[in-house]
């Protein structure tokens, strides 16, 4: 390699004290971080309470499946006959398969041939709380 003469090289000299990251930059990344966490743990709530929600309208909608089911195989078989006290019970009573839950059941002759069913749907959540639900449908004579 030639030199030549009053040309020195070219150094980059780097000082230590520009290395790493300075007390303000890391505060604001801690920031930052914590921001994001606490936007995390709210998310992770919602999704928590989502999911026992969930849950609970599970239970209800295979009650009321069960309920239903039940009160269209009888109808099915004889439109007439009442489905209270035949079927169901008079008043509100416990579901076999689902511990919690019980129902009341009510019906009302719309037409010569259409029945509506209604449902009352009652059950307890986490804390304690009883809860109601009315759900109806109705049935046509086949």
């Amino acid at each position: 390699m030639r030199r030549f003469a009053g040309v020195t090289p070219h150094y980059t000299v780097h000082s230590h004290a520009h290395r790493g990251f300075s007390m303000v930059e890391m505060m604001f990344a801690i920031m930052i971080c914590t921001v994001v966490l606490l936007g995390l743990l709210g998310v992770l709530g919602s999704v928590l309470r989502n999911q026992a929600e969930g849950r609970t309208y599970e239970k209800i909608s295979i009650a009321a499946n069960s309920v239903f089911g039940k009160a269209g195989q009888a109808l099915s078989e004889d439109f007439d006959r009442p489905l209270v006290p035949d079927i169901f019970a008079e008043g509100r009573q416990d579901l076999a398969n689902l511990e919690g839950v019980s129902f009341e059941v009510s019906e009302e002759l719309e037409a010569e041939d259409l029945k509506r069913v209604d449902i009352v749907i009652y059950w307890k959540d986490e804390s304690g709380n009883e809860h109601d639900k009315t759900l109806t449908t109705k049935f046509l004579k086949g």
